[in-house]
Order: structure tokens, then C-alpha cells, then sequence
């Protein structure tokens, strides 16, 4: 894969350090374009939400990656990604945390190679070095998940906002803190029933995983150019493997998906809906600790249980990347867990700083 070239001429790269005082260089990995793709897709929804570019793929804009913020130690704090179509231009900046999967490559090469700490604990940061030397022993780099591109155009109805908004209800998640949102992501709403109709799905495994599929339709406002997503049906994943911690989806559960979409969109005469997320259940509780206890010590006081198995977790992002990456940051997954004192608990997960982020949602009244 292409090695990212920031625009002062540089590649950027990912360091890992020791968290020993001397913070000792572990290892560096080179940053590639398909490490961006994420990233990339998440600028053009954003470009998308406010006009600034189309509903082209967003392969098919110009991409730049700009240097961000530098600390007093020489690392970056930030980059910015930059889409333009030799008209309109949109920047988005992102955080050291959005190349955490280039760093868990590095590590995974480190830990194989015994030269990671004992406790495998590192810090890393983003930084950016000379073309000359940007592989440093690396060899050619490879992305940090593998994207799917997807073909379907993007169609893009017009509804007005402002009816959805007074026609729905936020979500309520009462086994967790009301989540602060100072930027309002991409809105969602849940048509009737099918919120519920994901929590069955999610559950329907008992103490294994199961899941399916989220399909709606990706509307435009019709006093802005801001879009939204609404959820019309849940898709059961059929002849799933299901594990107690995993869920996967077979060729036929693909297959079955896709047959009753073209079912939907024939019957329903919705022809612009697709497959727009995803729900499973993390159906086990939080591990307990080496004396069989669940609950933490402030469990009989604390409002809220902080302990929960609705988490996005690696293989999560994992798989989300490679489903819904390549064009499709619109993308939702909801998982359903459980906190520590037992309480059905949920969260529901977009792109954002080309990470799987918690985020609310809304739901259809009428």
C-alpha cells in the first residue's frame, strides 16, 4: 500500500513507546493510504452534510493530508484530511487516536518478535519523517484493515428534518449517563417497532451472539443540506456461526439478507434502501474478579453500573471497517450487553475521528 505523504513533503508514521520513564522507542509503522480510508470516508459525510461536496464516491475526490499541532517533543497532535473536487474544499481534523489500528499492527509485529515490555504495555503518537527513511526496516506496509469498496451509488431522498424531529422521541438509556454530543452527529431515527425488533435479534442467540442487519434509506433535507438516515427494518442473520463471543455471518447468511432487501425494496417500493448498519448481542456479563465479584465497590450508590459488555470491541471495529468502509460512513452498529448488575444495556456506535463512537438516537412515534 501507498505510504501517506503529508504535504510538507513528509511521511507520516505511527511511534510506539515504552511507558517506562525513558519512554523508549519500540518501533515505528508507516501510515498507508488504505490505513486513511475511514478517515476519508468520514470527511466526505461530513462534506456531504453541509454541502461542501456530492454524493460521488469518495475515491473520486482529491485527497491531501495536512500536518496538525506540534507538541514541544516533536510529535503531532493531530493531522487534517482534505477532499476537494477543484471547486469546493472540506477539512476535518483527526486525533492520534484514530491510527490506534496502525499501532496495534506495529505491536503485533513487536510482540512476535519478543521486544514488546512483559505487561506489553506502550504508548504511541503519530509523527512524520523524512520520505528517505520512512520504512525503517519495515518493509512495504500494509493497511490496517481490509475495505471492501462498494459500487451501489448513493441516492439521496428529500424529506423535511423538521417533521422527523417532531415525530420522534430520543431513545432512552437508563443504565447509563446521557451521552454529551457538542458536535450533533448525522441524525437517525428508528421507524416504529424496529428498535424492538433489534434487541430480539440481538438476544435471540441466549447466551451466544446473534445478529443482523440494519436497512433504511439515507434522506436530504429539504431546507438544508443536512441528510439523515432512517432505520426501516432489521434483517435477522440467518445461518450465522454463533459463538459466545463472536457471530459470523456465512455466505448464506449474505445471501438471505440480500433476497429479502430485494424483497423490500420490490414490495415496499422502496428502491433506494440498503443495508445501512448492523445489531448484535454481547449476551454474557462482565467478568468478575479472581474472588467471583461482578459489581464494583461503589455498585450500592452509584446511579449508574459503568462495567458493561455493550462495547465496541476490536473485532468489532474490525469487522464494521470491513462491511461499511469504502463509502459508507453513515453506517450504524448497535450492540446490546449487559452491566455488571445484570440490566439489559445498550449502545449504539458511528463513525467518528475514524473510530466506532457511542451516539444517540431517535425514534418514530408516529
Amino acid at each position: 500500500m501507498k505510504p501517506v505523504t503529508l504535504t510538507n513533503g513528509e511521511t507520516l508514521t505511527v511511534d510506539l513507546y515504552s511507558k517506562a520513564e525513558d519512554a523508549k522507542l519500540l518501533g515505528r509503522e508507516t501510515v498507508t493510504v488504505g490505513d486513511l480510508a475511514l478517515a476519508r470516508d468520514e470527511t466526505w459525510r461530513e462534506a456531504l452534510r453541509v454541502g461542501k461536496l456530492d454524493e460521488r464516491e469518495p475515491g473520486d475526490f482529491a485527497l491531501r493530508v495536512l500536518p496538525g499541532k506540534v507538541t514541544k517533543s516533536g510529535r503531532m497532535e493531530d493531522y487534517i484530511l482534505e477532499l476537494s473536487d477543484g471547486n469546493d474544499v472540506y477539512q476535518r481534523r483527526f486525533t492520534t487516536y484514530s491510527l490506534a489500528p496502525v499501532a496495534r499492527r506495529r505491536a503485533a509485529v513487536l510482540l512476535e518478535a519478543e521486544t514488546l515490555p512483559e505487561d506489553g504495555a506502550y504508548h504511541f503518537g503519530i509523527t512524520s519523517v523524512p520520505r528517505s527513511t520512512r520504512d525503517q526496516g519495515n518493509g512495504e506496509p500494509k493497511s490496517a484493515a481490509k475495505v471492501i469498496s462498494h459500487t451501489e451509488p448513493l441516492v439521496l431522498e428529500e424529506a423535511p428534518l423538521h417533521k422527523f424531529l417532531a415525530n420522534s422521541e430520543p431513545v432512552p438509556c437508563e443504565t447509563a449517563e446521557p451521552l454529551e454530543e457538542p458536535q450533533p452527529p448525522l441524525p437517525v431515527f428508528f421507524a416504529p417497532g424496529v428498535w424492538e425488533a433489534a434487541f430480539e435479534c440481538a438476544r435471540r442467540g441466549g447466551e451466544n451472539e446473534s445478529g443482523g442487519v440494519l436497512t433504511g434509506r439515507l434522506l436530504r433535507d429539504t431546507a438544508s443540506p443536512e441528510i439523515f438516515l432512517t432505520v426501516d427494518a432489521c434483517i435477522e442473520a440467518e445461518f450465522a456461526d454463533e459463538q459466545k463471543l463472536s457471530v459470523t455471518f456465512s455466505g448464506e447468511s449474505w445471501a438471505k439478507i440480500r433476497e429479502v432487501l430485494r424483497f423490500r425494496r420490490k414490495r415496499m417500493n422502496r428502491p433506494n434502501e440498503r443495508i445501512v448498519g448492523a445489531v448484535h448481542g454481547h449476551n454474557f456479563l462482565p467478568s468478575a474478579d479472581k474472588n467471583g465479584v461482578r459489581t464494583c465497590e461503589v455498585c450500592t450508590v452509584a446511579k449508574y453500573c459503568s462495567r458493561t459488555t455493550a462495547v465496541a470491541s476490536t473485532d468489532d471495529f474490525q469487522w464494521h471497517a470491513s462491511v461499511f468502509g469504502g463509502g459508507q460512513p453513515w453506517a450504524v452498529s448497535l450492540i446490546w450487553g449487559f452491566t455488571a448488575r445484570g440490566q439489559d444495556d445498550w449502545r449504539l456506535y458511528h463513525l467518528n475521528d475514524a473510530t466506532l463512537e457511542a451516539r444517540t438516537a431517535r425514534r418514530l412515534v408516529r
